[in-house]
């Protein structure tokens, strides 16, 4: 005859069973939302200053920074100009455009600062030269009224790869100018000094991780299994 078998020893069987299923469906579920983890890239942020004048009357710079930043397309690049204390803000004198710029190809600039507006190509910003691309200010006043005080910020953005290095000097040497107000003055600050690294910023996932749509369902699939395989167990178990 053959030994029946225990019922201890076979509900120990099936309680291990049980545990070894529940551990591999929730590694399927762990899998599923690890695939929807972007991880986090480090991007690094371009600075130079704007620390040359035409203008004596100006005062002592530097005046201002540009900063510049690539985003994750690897074709888009982000610029901030900002004025230091030295400054008062961005003007409209005519012959002088608010920021020049020079970058190889054909460009597109976009997500410009309310009341700033695409300039002239080939632009002369004199005493810093020509400039392939520039910015106007619409809302500031003829001459030095109505100077606008915020950042100018705007996208540079190319059907090539670009980055921060992709802007180069014009043929006087520079790289930047801006047309401001400071110390009662009006005028051009510029640079020629080329832009440094100064810290990081992070594209793509960071503290608050979205999963992709192909990892949330291996994630549900996986809970959802768990689910009936817990109540299958359950409902298998002797009752009285």
């Amino acid at each position: 005859m053959t030994a029946p078998v225990r019922a201890g020893r076979y509900d120990g069987f099936r309680t291990r069973s049980f545990l070894i299923r529940s551990v591999l469906l929730l590694a399927v579920a762990g899998l599923g939302l690890s695939r929807g983890i972007t991880p986090a890239q480090a991007s690094p942020i371009y600075t130079t200053t704007l620390g040359q004048s035409g203008s004596s009357g100006q005062g002592t710079g530097p005046w201002g920074t540009v900063s510049m930043s690539s985003e994750a397309n690897g074709t888009t690049v982000d610029v901030t100009v900002s004025l230091l204390e030295a400054a008062t803000g961005f003007v409209s004198t005519g012959k002088h455009a608010a920021f020049s710029f020079s970058i190889p190809g054909t460009i597109a600039i976009e997500n410009l600062t309310s009341g700033f507006s695409i300039g002239p190509t080939n632009h002369a910003n004199p005493p810093a030269g020509t400039f392939l691309y520039s910015i106007i200010c619409t809302v500031c006043g003829r001459g030095g009224s109505n100077p606008y005080t915020g950042d100018l910020t705007f996208s540079v953005a190319s059907a090539s790869a670009i980055n921060p290095l992709s802007f180069t000097a014009n043929r006087s040497g520079n790289l930047f100018a801006a047309d401001i107000l400071a110390n009662g003055a009006t005028g051009v600050v510029y640079t020629d000094t080329p832009m440094t690294t100064t810290t990081t910023t992070t594209t793509g996932t960071d503290s608050a991780p979205v999963p992709e749509p192909s990892g949330m369902a291996t994630l549900v699939l996986g809970l959802a299994m768990l689910a009936w395989q817990r109540r299958r167990r359950r409902l298998s178990a002797p009752h009285g």
